[in-house]
């Protein structure tokens, strides 16, 4: 009967290892679909490419084209007027004077509005 109830306990115990190893190999598995669910994500987001809008600043009498118009005409909010210029450092020096003919990339919206004050420190850095 000992060697029945010594037989009963290892097999008991090889069970619940079993049962641990069964665990184990299923959290691998989904941590591992996880893994590849996101890496789908990220290059289907990679193949989207976002059609590139330009903008070319024109001249009128009254109500030129200056950065707050712009934007104020593309995002309905002339508060983004630095993410424009920020697209377009490598042809506005200075954000106050950008001229006719000048064609500018107009980015997506961004969800928040840029900061001027980093905008302004760029500058002087820039310049100095």
């Amino acid at each position: 009967m000992e060697t029945a109830a010594a037989e009963l306990a290892v097999k008991s115990a090889k069970d619940e290892h079993a049962v641990e190893e069964k665990t184990a190999v299923e959290t691998k598995t989904e941590t591992a679909a996880t893994e590849t669910k996101t890496e789908e994500k990220t290059v289907e987001l990679e193949k989207k490419e976002v059609p590139v809008k330009t903008y070319v600043v024109q001249w009128r009498k009254k109500n030129t084209d200056c950065l707050w118009r712009i934007a104020e005409k593309v995002y309905k909010n002339a508060a983004y007027w630095p993410a424009i210029y920020l697209a377009n450092k490598d042809q506005i020096k200075d954000p106050d004077l950008i001229f006719p003919g000048q064609k500018l990339i107009i980015p997506p919206k961004p969800q928040k509005k840029p900061s001027y004050k980093k905008i302004k420190e760029q500058i002087k850095t820039k310049s100095k």
